[in-house]
C-alpha cells in the first residue's frame, strides 16, 4: 500500500483542484497518479488497478462532493416504490415463480425524469418514458430498453446502468437528489 507523503499530498491537492475545474485532465494522468489520489479519498482502501475505472471512481467521488448525496427519506422513497412495484409485478404476472423470495429488481421511474451524468467533461441526459407499461429511455435521439446499454455506449465498458446514473444503493451512498423530475450525477 503506498503512503502519500506530505509534499506530494499539496501537489496531489493542486491537481486535484484543477480537476474539479477540469475533469478532462482525470484522462491525462497516468495510472500512478490516479491511484494516489484515489488514496486521498480512500487511504485505507485498496485503489483500482485500471486507469478507466479509476477516472469513473474519481468523477463520481468529486461530483458526488459538488453536488451532495440522496437524503436518508429519499433513499426510503426510492425502496418503497421499488418495492412496490415489484409486488405490482408479482401480482399482474401469475407465472411468476413465489418460490424465489428474490426478483429481479427494477426501479420504476415517473415518466419524463431525466437522468443527469457527466462523464469525460461531457454531460449526458436520458429521459425515462413509459411506452404501454414498460419503461424505456432515451439518450441521443435513440430508444433503448436498458441503462446498461446506455453506459456501455459513454464508457465503452461493460457497467451497471442503474449504477452508472447513481440509482442503486452502492457502498458509499453517494449520489445525487430527485428535484423536479430530474436526477442530476
Amino acid at each position: 500500500m503506498a503512503v502519500v507523503k506530505n509534499s506530494n499530498k499539496t501537489k496531489l491537492n493542486t491537481l486535484l483542484s484543477k480537476i474539479k475545474h477540469n475533469p478532462d485532465l482525470l484522462k491525462q494522468q497516468s495510472l500512478t497518479i490516479l491511484q494516489e489520489l484515489y488514496k486521498l479519498y480512500h487511504p485505507r482502501k485498496s485503489s483500482p488497478k485500471t486507469k478507466l475505472v479509476l477516472i469513473i471512481e474519481l468523477s463520481y467521488i468529486i461530483q458526488s462532493n459538488a453536488y451532495g448525496v440522496l437524503d436518508k427519506t429519499t433513499i426510503q422513497a426510492l425502496r418503497q416504490a421499488q418495492a412496490k412495484s415489484i409486488k405490482s409485478q408479482h401480482a399482474k404476472d401469475p407465472t411468476t415463480n413465489t418460490s424465489n423470495p428474490r426478483p429481479k429488481h427494477t426501479l420504476t421511474l415517473e415518466h419524463g425524469t431525466n437522468l443527469k451524468r457527466i462523464f469525460n467533461g461531457r454531460e449526458h441526459q436520458v429521459q425515462i418514458s413509459i411506452t404501454g407499461n414498460k419503461q424505456v429511455y432515451l439518450y441521443n435521439n435513440t430508444t433503448y430498453n436498458s441503462l446498461s446499454k446506455i453506459a456501455r455506449l459513454i464508457t465503452g465498458t461493460h457497467l451497471s446502468g442503474p449504477r452508472f446514473f447513481g440509482l442503486t444503493n452502492n457502498t458509499n451512498n453517494n449520489s445525487k437528489s430527485i428535484t423536479n423530475n430530474e436526477f442530476k450525477q
